[in-house]
């Protein structure tokens, strides 16, 4: 799948920077879109622009890219 996804962070983003998503972007991620650890996502936060990311782990309620 394409980066098409696009989720809203709280967090500072950068490069090489690991973001935790909330429990609900976590539920949004893993059950409505069924994304997974490998795919791509794009993060934006409206200070720092929009960025590149993967899933690199998931479960139920968390998920880090």
């Amino acid at each position: 799948m394409a980066a098409g996804i696009r989720l809203y962070v709280d967090s500072p983003l950068g490069a090489s920077t690991a973001v935790e998503a909330t429990a609900d972007q976590a539920h949004y991620l893993g059950r409505v879109m069924r994304l997974g650890v490998g795919d791509p996502i794009l993060l934006f936060n409206g200070r720092d622009g929009e960025w590149r990311a993967e899933i690199t782990r998931m479960d139920k309620r968390t998920a880090e890219m």
